[in-house]
């Protein structure tokens, strides 16, 4: 007769209760023990590999690759992810994702352990994608601070979406939680879900300019024009519109309507034209002066276009374009941020950042920002002339 024990704790003192299943009552763990030889094999390994590593000295990542492995086997979750917590502590990140999905495959894993994966996995990737080191996570809810940090992470749409939704499913009223659903569907162009947790947030905050600003862009892609319409008006009328964004309001719907001709839009969009007129005009005389190497002046222009509307990207760009020339660097930094703060993707202002961040020899943050305009746009020159400079001066951004 087999000798059971438990392979998560080595209790001994298990119940045999099915052919090939065994109870630990101190783990409260019911598992299947198809071979347990193999578990016997995986404790003495893993003893020998314990003994190993305290003797040993500095980090020996093959050990510890395959300590992680073996705990995850032996279902011992809290240890494994323990480790790769300090692996993280550590700064060798790029084993642990891996682990992480090894961990998260099993069914059985604790809600607490999952969580704790799922902020680690957000800052690991997070730094590989980025530089960023986020030790620690302050927020109240640090899953959903988990969800946040994939969103700055190119590409990790569906971990967040996971993060979100292990957060709905304890508070489901939530409408910070319930918005994020919505935008990432939105960025993953599922549009009628997004929609459907856009209507959901409404419920609870119906006078909120986003709320109506999103379902307004959604409604144009889904080619439900009047809904759009109708929640482009209450946008426009919420008690907190956000009057930076009425041009790009105004710019979806105008593809598709004319605002002229639209009564209770009418007097909004006067105002708007003419603003938007003016605006116009002194962008022509900025280029005009720039033409003429009038850099200060073309400087002036902008400063006046931005009094009119501080929304577009471009015009921020442009400015920052100026400071940047006049090597009033700080300057043209504060001017890329307004810009980036505006539209996320824009690489060329993450690349002139970058840029700017080298001249004042902030090099950690000039990597950074030369990555992330590449995440946007692999051909940005700019950026690449940035990390051109790393490549020749490795210990810079240390």
């Amino acid at each position: 007769m087999v000798d059971y024990f438990c392979p998560r704790c080595e209790n001994t003192d298990v119940k045999v209760i099915g052919p090939q299943l065994i109870f630990c009552p101190d783990c409260d763990l019911e598992l299947f023990v198809f071979n347990f030889n193999t578990i016997v094999e995986d404790v003495n390994r893993l003893n020998e590999i314990n003994r190993n590593l305290a003797i040993g000295s500095g980090l020996d990542l093959d050990l510890i690759n395959e300590k992680i492995g073996i705990l995850v086997n032996l279902y011992r979750y809290k240890e494994a992810t323990e480790m790769c917590e300090n692996l993280f502590v550590l700064e060798a990140p790029s084993i642990i994702p891996n682990h992480i999905d090894n961990i998260l495959i099993n069914e059985d894993v604790p809600d607490d352990i999952v969580c704790r994966l799922e902020i680690l996995k957000a800052k690991t990737l997070l730094f590989l994608n980025t530089g960023i080191h986020k030790r620690n996570l302050d927020n109240e809810d640090e899953l959903f601070e988990a969800a946040q940090l994939y969103i700055q992470s190119p590409n990790f749409e569906e971990d967040a979406l996971r993060c979100c939704d292990l957060l709905l499913k304890r508070d489901g009223n939530k409408t910070d939680y319930l918005n994020v659903m919505a935008e990432l569907y939105f960025r993953t162009y599922d549009y009628e879900l997004a929609l459907n947790y856009y209507n959901q947030s409404g419920i609870m905050k119906y006078d909120d300019f986003w709320l109506w600003f999103n379902k307004t862009r959604v409604y144009l892609i889904l080619k439900n024009y009047d809904k759009a319409l109708e929640c482009g008006a209450i946008a426009i009328n919420t008690q907190n519109v956000d009057h930076k964004y009425l041009p790009e309001l105004f710019n979806m719907l105008g593809l598709e309507f004319d605002l002229d001709n639209i009564s209770y839009l009418n007097e909004h969009y006067k105002k708007y034209s003419i603003s938007i007129s003016e605006m116009d005009s002194l962008c022509d005389d900025a280029e005009t002066l720039l033409a003429n190497n009038n850099l200060q002046g073309a400087l002036a222009k902008y400063d006046k276009c931005i009094l009119l509307f501080d929304c577009f990207s471009d015009v921020w760009f442009n400015k920052g374009l100026i400071h940047y020339h006049l090597q009033q660097y700080e300057q043209a930094i504060s001017c890329m941020e307004k810009t980036i703060g505006i539209n996320e993707r824009a690489s060329k202002a993450w690349a002139l950042k970058a840029a700017s961040l080298l001249a004042i020899e902030k090099y950690r943050d000039s990597k950074y920002c030369a990555k992330k305009a590449l995440n946007y746009d692999k051909n940005d020159l700019t950026a690449k002339g940035v990390l051109e400079f790393f490549k020749s001066n490795p210990l810079a951004a240390l």
